[in-house]
């Protein structure tokens, strides 16, 4: 199971690199392009941080479902 959000965090850090490399090398031909790809920039960090939240609690709730045996 947390193989597969591991291999969807690994995506998405993917995607962030290319969008980081995109705004390092001067890719965006306005303020307004650079400002669209920092918002998506920072909705997968947001992403990341809620799939890591759900991770958590999932193991957080098999680890009080074991204790209850």
């Amino acid at each position: 199971m947390l193989e597969e959000f591991e291999e969807v965090k690994k995506v998405i850090a993917e995607e962030q690199q290319k969008l980081k490399e995109r705004l390092a090398y001067g890719a965006c031909e306005s303020y307004e392009e650079y400002r669209f790809i920092t918002g998506i920039h920072e909705g997968l960090t947001q992403a990341t941080k809620l799939l890591d939240n759900y991770v958590s609690e999932v193991l957080n709730q098999m680890n009080a479902d074991d204790d209850d045996f």
